[in-house]
């Protein structure tokens, strides 16, 4: 809860920490001093938990209604507490969920089957925020992978806003993504009116950038496969694809 991004769902923490509810809820009640439930959501409470990292937490539990107007999401305010120690602890953290995110992907999936998950509260949990988890942890280049994987792609068309955030994560440091966010990002109106054009969007915006001549040529060559590979990827429909680069492309901006 130290890194996540919202309160979460008890059965998500189950799936992501592979622990059992009734483990779930032993660790809950001895640790009620730093979380507040909110229906079946766990809330962490980032002060209790800075003072506690801090060497000053209290020995007496707050009341709840206090509890709730400290409460806030997570992974945001416990940076204010600047420790090598800390900084530690939650990149320990993110590194656990990361591998977490890995290991329950499913390579063979489409769409929602992309992850190996009953929950639906899980399959969007990961779907939302497993690249922020990998790409906190330092995982960059499998950060890099999920992204440019047209069967996440396909699963995460109905964020297509969420797939922009992932992209500028790595934004710096990869031209490639630099170019899939600016491609999605001019197609948002498009995608949210039907998310089965993605594909066809990302293609019809990103062509001209496959052509001799255009930017660094290593560039170019990963934007080909990339495109290749969404090209022919089984998606279980039939999607229109673009021939000839006529939409807004991605490199103009740039």
């Amino acid at each position: 809860s130290m890194v996540a991004i919202n309160p979460l769902n008890k059965r998500v923490i189950v799936d992501l920490c592979d622990c059992s509810e009734k483990e779930l809820n032993i660790f809950l009640s001895k640790a009620s001093t730093f979380f507040v439930m909110v229906g079946e959501r766990v809330r962490f409470v980032h002060k209790q938990i800075k003072n506690w990292l801090l060497g000053k937490i209290a020995t007496t539990t707050a009341k709840p209604g206090r509890q709730h107007r400290r409460a806030s999401y997570g992974g945001t305010s416990i940076r204010s507490v600047s420790i090598t120690g800390v900084s530690d602890e939650i990149q320990k953290c993110h590194e656990y969920f990361a591998s977490r995110v890995l290991k329950l992907l499913n390579p063979d999936g489409i769409g929602e089957e992309r992850f190996c998950f009953n929950s639906e509260g899980s399959k969007n949990y990961l779907l939302r925020y497993g690249v922020h988890h990998l790409a906190h942890a330092g995982w960059k280049e499998q950060a890099r992978k999920l992204i440019l994987d047209p069967g996440w792609l396909l699963a995460k068309a109905n964020d297509a806003s969420g797939i922009v955030e992932c992209c500028q994560l790595l934004a710096a440091s990869d031209d490639l993504l630099l170019l899939l966010g600016r491609a999605v990002s001019l197609s948002l109106n498009s995608i949210q009116e039907e998310p089965r054009q993605l594909m066809g969007q990302i293609v019809g915006r990103l062509m001209a950038a496959t052509e001799k001549g255009h930017g660094d040529p290593v560039v170019r060559e990963r934007i080909t496969k990339f495109l290749n590979d969404i090209r022919n990827y089984d998606y279980g429909f039939q999607w229109w694809c673009p021939v000839a680069p006529t939409w807004d492309q991605a490199e103009q901006a740039y």
